[in-house]
């Protein structure tokens, strides 16, 4: 008889160098893992409104909460006025392009590092010396 395929593999047996890489792929396997599942939920979601006659425009005012992704660029300008951008406060140590400069959600890569006991002091980038 096979072995179940969605057995779980040992992480308690990697080494500390071994569990940083991992993550890093991890979490760059879960946002294209999100991407591509997303993709595939709009392909269904606009199939179901053809077969019921209806294009996804049709259907979206149904879904208050949800804003068009095309939003006019007025909107997007008052939105976004007067603010700047924001120096990265953090960098993914397994992938040094990965930042956050601390502000909104914080990306799946520091979730994981910080489930892992890891700390926010670990992950800093240190401030330019003035």
């Amino acid at each position: 008889m096979a072995e179940p395929r969605n057995r779980k593999p040992d992480l308690a047996a990697l080494s500390l160098a071994e569990l940083r890489e991992l993550q890093g792929e991890i979490g760059t396997l879960i946002i294209a893992k999100e991407k591509a599942e997303k993709a595939a939920l709009a392909a269904e979601i606009e199939n179901l409104a053809k077969e019921r006659g209806f294009a996804v425009a049709d259907i979206l005012p149904l879904f208050p909460g949800l804003a068009p992704a095309h939003a006019p660029e007025k909107q997007k300008a008052k939105t976004t006025k007067g603010r700047g951008t924001v120096p990265a406060k953090y960098r993914n140590p397994a992938d040094e392009a990965q930042t956050w400069s601390g502000r909104g959600r914080q990306p799946v890569w520091l979730q994981a590092h910080l489930a892992g006991g890891g700390k926010l002091e670990d992950v800093s980038i240190p401030a330019a010396a003035e």
